[in-house]
């Protein structure tokens, strides 16, 4: 298990306390009906390529296309960076030593990234290289307050990131803006950008604050459990998935009622959608669920040359607007793609 699995699994632990507390407080808005999730009858099977790397234990991956992903693992300190051009991964390349563990990359087109780590540093990918890193809070605090925990843009002069203090902060390309608190009650778990200027972040009490013109709504409950991740497609549509394994989706209507898809043992930890209505969720166990046209398919092990696969999945990107590829990696070193995710 990676550090990153592991601090994300205590922190939404602790968190899954403080919001059993306010839990009554909340009254959750928006409409069932308008985005209802049913389960699918059978699970999906989509036929993945695997390809073992030298990254270490992998953290994290996004792709910007069919023919540019990027995925950092760790090993003994060492954040290493792979890249795949659309037939192969190619050789694990170090991007920093002893300077915090990368816990989220976004990568808005063919090659450019940023990465933050979980010590409030970030680097970014051009031109080949990755630059040196820049601290986004100059008083990060133990055990997560101030720590980044996401990332996201939609351009390469475009990224927000949020952290454990409830945190915002911009990157307009050449630089981060001084952190703004937009949530003084929990912690920012994830964040996703679904059009510039557009992003919405997640809490660990279950809340959402949005991201437009300019400026961040005060937060509003969605959820009575903590949540882990966020994925959104333009600015109508997300899907956020809590610590109880559950999915709230987001539409014009507001947010929709939390609707089970996993386990409170196995609950995804990420997903990513994209297109509406098009999503793939990767949870603890190693298994992979698929929404399409309002409903989820039974979590299900991928199977790669005939055989299930036993592992922790850790990170899932499919790039917006390719609606088949995607690509995924796990805790041994191992990137998965597939172009047929949703066929």
């Amino acid at each position: 298990m990676t550090r990153r699995l592991r601090r994300r699994l205590i922190v939404v632990s602790v968190l899954a306390v403080l919001a059993s507390g306010v839990a009554a407080c909340f009254s959750v808005s928006g409409v069932a009906a308008a985005g209802a999730i049913a389960f699918a009858s059978a699970p999906k099977r989509a036929e993945w390529k695997i390809a073992q790397t030298s990254a270490g234990s992998f953290n994290v991956a996004s792709c910007a296309s069919t023919r540019f992903c990027v995925a950092v693992g760790t090993s003994t300190g060492t954040d290493y960076a792979v890249e795949f051009d659309g037939t192969r991964w190619e050789e694990a390349r170090t991007l920093e030593r002893f300077k915090g563990e990368v816990v989220s990359l976004s990568c808005p087109t063919v090659g450019r990234c940023v990465a933050v780590t979980d010590l409030a540093g970030a680097t970014v990918l051009k031109n080949g290289r990755w630059s040196r890193l820049t601290t986004l809070d100059p008083n990060p605090g133990p055990p997560y307050p101030g720590m980044a925990n996401a990332v996201s843009c939609t351009r390469p002069n475009f990224c927000v990131a949020v952290d454990g203090q409830g945190n915002t902060e911009t990157y307009n390309g050449t630089s981060w803006t001084k952190p703004e608190q937009v949530d003084q009650d929990f912690p920012l778990t994830d964040v996703s950008c679904g059009s510039t200027g557009h992003c919405v972040a997640v809490d660990g009490g279950g809340q959402a604050v949005e991201l437009r013109d300019g400026h961040w709504s005060a937060p509003k409950p969605a959820d009575t459990s903590p949540f882990t991740t966020i994925s959104c497609v333009g600015i109508h549509f997300c899907v956020a998935i809590d610590l109880r394994g559950r999915a709230v989706v987001f539409t014009r209507s507001g947010w929709a009622r939390p609707a089970p898809i996993d386990s409170l043992a196995n609950a995804p930890l990420e997903t990513s959608c994209p297109q509406q209505q098009k999503c793939v969720a990767v949870d603890s166990s190693g298994r992979m669920l698929f929404l399409s046209d309002r409903a989820w398919t039974a979590p299900a092990r991928p199977k790669v040359d005939s055989e299930a696969f036993i592992n922790s999945l850790i990170d899932v990107s499919c790039p917006i607007g390719h609606a088949n590829f995607c690509a995924a990696v796990d805790a041994s070193g191992d990137a998965w793609t597939t172009n047929d995710a949703f066929r």
